[in-house]
């Protein structure tokens, strides 16, 4: 799976993240729930094949993709995740732009 920790168990800082993704598109819900939708979306995929890798890539990119012209947002998100996908995730930005 994605997460190695328990279900149950979410770092405070991401949290805060959330939080601050939330406020910020606060006259946009749609927006924050597209955002909220693409990361719990990840708790479920196997991140362990290539399929797996694939479907976190897609999802991480749609999600930063969803903070364009919030630089901060951006970097908050790619702070937040682990290195073998915020690599995977430049890597796509790269390739891709956003």
């Amino acid at each position: 799976m994605y997460r190695s920790m328990e279900k149950d168990e979410v770092p405070s800082t991401a949290i805060a993240f959330v939080a601050k993704v939330r406020e910020r598109f606060l006259a946009m819900p749609d927006t924050f729930q597209t955002f909220a939708t693409q990361l719990a979306s990840l708790a479920s995929v196997p991140a362990n094949d290539e399929a797996g890798k694939e479907a976190v890539k897609k999802v991480t990119y749609a999600a930063y993709k969803i903070l364009a012209g919030h630089d901060d947002l951006q970097k908050g998100f790619l702070d937040f995740l682990p290195h073998r996908v915020r690599v995977s995730l430049r890597r796509a930005i790269d390739k891709h732009g956003c």
